[in-house]
């Protein structure tokens, strides 16, 4: 079964937006500044994270 990564750095538009498609979303929280306790998501702070989250 194949997997549909949907990459942002908002967390409303982007992540929440992505779960409601049905997509894996990535948050990409580079400040670090929010703390979600909901963790439906993956969260990176840097692009370059993003080939070791996708493997």
């Amino acid at each position: 079964m194949e997997q549909t990564y949907f990459i942002g750095d908002n967390f409303e538009a982007d992540i929440l937006g992505a779960e409601n498609f049905g997509f894996t979303p990535v948050f990409i929280n580079r400040k670090h500044d929010m703390d979600i306790n909901n963790k439906n998501f993956i969260e990176i702070k840097s692009l370059n994270e993003l080939l070791q989250v996708i493997r």
